[in-house]
């Protein structure tokens, strides 16, 4: 999975407690995740998609975390990848799309990201792609058991 260096703190803000932050603190921390973004994070990017979908910081937009998203993935981004297969999977900003989703979450698997390998499995397992296609399964199980084998470790 490709990396970055993460300010600290960027990781300090992700850990808070969102519920417990006022106006003017969502707005501060917004600002700065929106200035990473705007130099290039694909994690700012990723976290700005996060505080206009929850409405922190700004108003709520689910247009505007999509766009945020959406520069993620043009950054070839593992967690842009995850974070639009949640969009196309949940129609967040745009109409449901499974097999959008599905291209998504294993662009995301494929970059080294094991949730979305994760969130793939589920989707089969609940026949979310419609009745279960072993031979579908079967063709990805190997990439989902290599990545879950590399997260884990």
């Amino acid at each position: 999975m490709q990396s970055e260096l993460l300010d600290p703190l960027w990781i300090d803000i992700c850990l808070q407690d969102k519920t417990k932050w006022d106006r003017a603190t969502a707005q501060n921390y917004y600002e700065i995740f929106r200035k990473g973004a705007e130099a290039g994070s694909p994690f700012a990017m990723c976290i700005c998609s996060r505080f206009s979908l929850a409405g922190l910081g700004q108003s709520r937009s689910a247009e505007k975390a999509l766009e945020w998203a959406a520069m993620a993935v043009a950054c070839e981004s593992a967690l842009g990848h995850f974070e639009m297969g949640a969009f196309y999977q949940r129609g967040i900003g745009l109409p449901v799309h499974l097999d959008q989703a599905r291209a998504h979450y294993l662009s995301s698997a494929k970059l080294g990201f094991g949730f979305a390998a994760t969130q793939l499995a589920v989707m089969y397992q609940t026949g979310q792609f419609g009745s279960i296609d072993m031979t579908v399964l079967l063709s990805t199980q190997p990439l989902l058991i290599s990545l879950m084998m590399r997260w884990l470790h």
